[in-house]
């Protein structure tokens, strides 16, 4: 479980490699046929039982045929490592599907987080991180006193034209936190962002 566990932190960065799966979503699918067949195994598992019906967040095709992802060396090599993993060789289809999904899902989600890394401003940070430290949530107005108007003051050139409500939208846009009843309470994507930043050991935030 520990290579498992490198391998999830080591390619969770490779550019070539999260680019792919994000501008290619809908071809994921495709990346889990090759592996299997490099594997040697059914390109489907055999079904038990007739599926039930269930909403797909990827198109319907009329063809299994999907178009290929885009082959790099960066790519290739990242296949490589995947595919030398023991318990990953060893695994079921089922199993081997299922980590690949997972390991998707979590390529796709640490790229959010490095998009908004390069935009979150250091008085959203800190309210995101006060915010976490109260489980029954903050006040509107007290996050507006601690956080905004001292950023807005401090960097007033920045904040020009920006009002409370977008540099509150910046994150619930985001997920990261929801505002209910005037109060405001962090989400598990807002918490698994900060946790995020300090696996990465992320400089402190300067600017706003």
């Amino acid at each position: 479980m520990a290579q498992i566990a490198a391998l999830l932190q080591a390619i969770a960065w490779p550019a070539v490699t999260i680019y792919a799966l994000v501008r290619y979503q809908t071809e994921i699918a495709d990346l889990l046929k090759r592996i299997r067949r490099a594997a040697g195994v059914d390109i489907d598992p055999p079904t038990q039982e007739k599926p039930v019906d269930t909403p797909s967040l990827l198109p319907s095709t009329a063809s299994d045929a999907l178009p290929p992802l885009p082959k790099t060396a960066s790519t290739i090599f990242w296949e490589d490592q995947i595919k030398r993993v023991p318990q990953f060789t060893t695994a079921t289809p089922a199993a081997r599907e299922e980590f690949l999904i997972t390991l998707a899902a979590r390529a796709i989600l640490f790229n959010q987080f490095e998009q908004v890394e390069g935009s979150i401003w250091a008085s959203q940070l800190r309210l995101l991180e006060h915010v976490n430290l109260h489980h029954d949530g903050v006040a509107l107005l007290d996050l507006r006193h601690l956080f905004y108007d001292p950023a807005a003051a401090a960097f007033s050139p920045a904040f020009t034209n920006y009002s409370f409500e977008q540099y509150l939208t910046f994150l619930t846009s985001r997920a990261f936190i929801v505002i209910e009843d005037g109060r405001v309470t962090i989400t598990d994507a807002g918490r698994e962002y900060l946790t995020w930043r300090i696996e990465q050991r992320r400089p402190p935030k300067l600017a706003g």
